[in-house]
């Protein structure tokens, strides 16, 4: 092969990592909606945690995480276009709706990580206890995750960085101390 082909293809090859790699920060990442994001990883915690004191089956555990997430997703959805018709006194185009509901979708993205991973852990077989332990340790990974990639974008100083840090690192506690006081 020559040289030229092979930085073709290597350049090819690059350029394919490179979108993997953007399409994996977008959703870890996302510059629009990032507060949606965090809602989502705040949210799905919080179901996990509060299911996980009914044994009922992973799967069960996951299909309520997912319906109370589309719920709460359709709900700030339907909020945000409400309180847009109430603060601009007019109606919304089905474009202008779609826009709104697309935009709140971010909920979702942040609650795909932790539902992906408690399914992943139920094909493997994992029991509803594990399985839940999976989706509340992805949860809380996530969170901090988000706070600390959060803070490096923004390029806080190493003190003010622990503290976001250790903000996200509450809700986790959070979280966990309801999956504890419910069970």
């Amino acid at each position: 092969m020559s040289p030229d082909r092979q930085l073709g293809a290597a350049t090819g090859h690059r350029s394919k990592l490179h979108r993997i790699l953007d399409r994996l920060l977008w959703w870890i990442d996302p510059e629009d909606h990032p507060q949606g994001v965090v809602y989502g990883i705040v949210v799905v915690g919080s179901v996990v945690a509060a299911e996980s004191a009914h044994v009922s089956g992973p799967w069960q555990d996951i299909g309520a995480a997912v319906i109370v997430l589309v719920i709460y997703w359709l709900a700030h959805s339907y909020a945000e276009i409400l309180g847009t018709r109430f603060a601009t006194s007019s109606s919304l185009t089905m474009k202008e709706m779609r826009g709104i509901v697309r935009h709140e979708g971010a909920i979702l993205r942040g609650a795909a990580l932790p539902i992906v991973a408690m399914m992943i852990a139920a094909l493997l077989g994992a029991g509803t206890l594990r399985v839940d332990e999976v989706g509340i340790a992805v949860d809380v990974a996530a969170l901090m995750a988000f706070a600390i990639l959060g803070g490096l974008r923004a390029q806080l100083a190493p003190l003010a960085l622990v503290g976001q840090s250790a903000v996200a690192l509450v809700f986790g506690l959070m979280i966990a101390l309801l999956r504890s006081l419910l069970a």
